[in-house]
């Protein structure tokens, strides 16, 4: 009974590496699917004048090309102030490269997030990669004097985003609160050996009995 017990767990747990490698790509998720322990950067300590982000955060995995900070306070008081409790008063100014704003991340991260508005309506391409691949295309949909939050997951990894032109109006944006993490997620093969160890330890306990 034992042995077919332990089998019926390998076979469970191979079933799981299949899942997990079918499963590997962008999506969207809240603010609660972050573990807390992630990394957050909310740009306060860039004070002064107008900072241009390239490598300054390098040291904890995130470069930056070329993209200014700027105060929330520069789209107007309305926007600065309903943004203010939760994103601060400085945040990376979104819009102003045809090629996009991008953020890249030293290693694979598992999930990525951010705050992102503006004072006016905007409707922002949003696209996630790993590596030179493209793995996911979104669009960042807010109405105005609004900075919600965004959060994207993918268990085979996010390295670089890429934020794009706004499509409507032509309006900037601000990203603020950017936040990432990455969850040791097992390889599937990893998961199968697991299995499959099992199995043969259920092998093992019947020829013993």
């Amino acid at each position: 009974m034992r042995g077919n017990h332990v089998t019926r767990t390998a076979a469970l747990v191979f079933m799981l590496a299949i899942s997990t490698s079918a499963t590997a790509v962008p999506i969207q998720v809240g603010i609660g699917a972050f573990s807390g322990g992630e990394t957050v950067h909310d740009f306060e300590q860039f004070v002064g004048n107008v900072t241009i982000m390239t490598n300054q955060l390098a040291g904890s995995g995130a470069v930056f090309n070329s993209i200014p900070i700027e105060p929330h306070a520069d789209y107007g008081s309305t926007f600065a102030n309903t943004v203010l409790p939760f994103a601060g008063r400085l945040g990376l100014f979104q819009g102003l490269k045809a090629g996009g704003e991008e953020i890249s991340f030293t290693t694979p991260q598992t999930r990525v997030g951010f705050n992102f508005g503006s004072n006016r309506d905007v409707n922002v391409p949003f696209q996630t990669f790993l590596g030179n691949t493209l793995t996911g295309s979104f669009n960042l949909i807010t109405g105005a004097n609004t900075m919600p939050f965004f959060g994207f997951e993918d268990l085979g990894g996010i390295d670089r985003i890429v934020f794009f032109e706004e499509t409507t109006s032509g309006f900037v944006s601000q990203i603020d609160n950017l936040r990432y993490e990455s969850t040791a997620v097992p390889e599937p093969v990893s998961l199968a050996l697991v299995g499959l160890a099992v199995a043969g330890m259920g092998f093992t306990r019947r020829r013993a009995a």
